[in-house]
């Protein structure tokens, strides 16, 4: 998916970002992820198949220090490719510091950026540090160990 979310059409918005950062990008297949918490780092690293996610570039495995998993409604456009809709209000976790809490995140519009806040409207204030984002279809089942 890494050349795919560079077209605007496949991004939700996000390409103008993701090709700044294009030097720092991987494609992620469709897998089944997992996020394990290291408390002595104090950051999270993904499994895919099972397996380490490794950064293609360095060789390195990812670790990151905050998490973002967003619920968005998904449609499959000729079997091969997924869209989630990524406007409007849903629900997703926010994990950090091996501590997850339910958020509420809100776009406008494509071009809008991102909001995320607790139930009661609190904004939500991510560690700084690296944050992964998984984009799951509502209705998938999350579990929190």
């Amino acid at each position: 998916y890494a050349g795919e979310i560079l077209d605007p059409w496949y991004s939700h918005g996000l390409d103008t970002i993701l090709r700044e950062r294009q030097w720092k990008l991987q494609g992620i297949l469709n897998g089944i992820d997992t996020i394990n918490y290291d408390p002595e780092t104090g950051l999270y690293m993904i499994n895919q198949y099972g397996d380490k996610y490794i950064d293609g570039n360095t060789g390195q495995k990812v670790y990151f220090k905050n998490a973002l998993v967003l619920y968005a409604s998904m449609r499959t456009v000729e079997t091969t490719h997924v869209f989630h809709t990524l406007e409007g209000q849903n629900i997703g976790f926010y994990l950090c510091d091996g501590k997850f809490q339910p958020i509420l995140w809100n776009r406008a519009a494509e071009e809008q950026p991102f909001t995320f806040t607790y139930g009661d409207g609190t904004p939500v204030t991510m560690a700084p540090g690296t944050t992964y984002i998984a984009v799951v279809h509502n209705g998938s089942v999350v579990t929190f160990e």
